[in-house]
């Protein structure tokens, strides 16, 4: 377990810092790219609850797509990192502008806006019985086996195996390794967006 974290750590540290020295330009374009891949994907298209992260400042943003599913009256739901335990927990949205500085300085939504799992009811989003729901996962990196590197707290980890929904990463393409350290808990995505296209995994 040690050597495993240790591998991680040193491959993430140097992911991080390949990441930094992208061009603020390039980043931006790449974000865009990417933005509009996701949203023409068909598992955006026909997702009723997008569970999202709200990007922080070296994340691939997800802005442009946060607004385009709120104005398309998609079900939003934005992580909260519980710090006790490092477990996350969905909450939806209803405006970038509700979503607030919590912990790590990552941007939340109130704690008191309803859990995602309440639209998962049949019945609540327009009469469906079962509601497709998404699941957007920030990466580092990624292999061709569907492992993620996330950044090392592990709350994703902790959150997917009870996801049902479709898991899908952001991530630049020359980020893409052939073969990422993985432990027994860590859990495959099912699709890739990078600046380059879709991978289905």
């Amino acid at each position: 377990m040690f050597e495993l974290r240790r591998q991680k750590n040193e491959i993430r540290n140097g992911l991080l810092e390949k990441r930094r020295e992208i061009p603020e330009q390039k980043r931006e374009e790449w974000d865009r790219k990417i933005s509009d891949i996701f949203l023409r994907s068909i598992s955006y298209r026909f997702c009723d609850i997008l569970l999202i992260y709200a990007s922080a400042k070296d994340e691939i943003s997800t802005r442009a797509i946060i607004d385009h599913a709120l104005s398309n009256k998609k079900i939003v739901a934005c992580p909260i990192s519980n710090t006790e335990d490092n477990t996350l927990t969905f909450r939806t949205v209803n405006s970038p502008d509700e979503l607030f500085s919590g912990a790590y300085n990552i941007s939340e939504p109130p704690a008191e806006n309803p859990d995602f799992r309440e639209f998962l009811e049949p019945g609540r989003i327009d009469g469906k019985k079962s509601p497709l729901a998404i699941c957007v996962i920030p990466c580092l990196s990624y292999d061709p086996g569907g492992y993620r590197m996330g950044y090392g707290k592990g709350y994703y980890d902790r959150f997917l195996p009870s996801f049902e929904g479709t898991k899908i990463g952001l991530c630049y393409s020359e980020f893409k390794e052939d073969r990422l350290p993985k432990g027994k808990y860590d859990v495959k995505l099912d699709v890739v967006i990078t600046e380059k296209g879709v991978t289905v995994l």
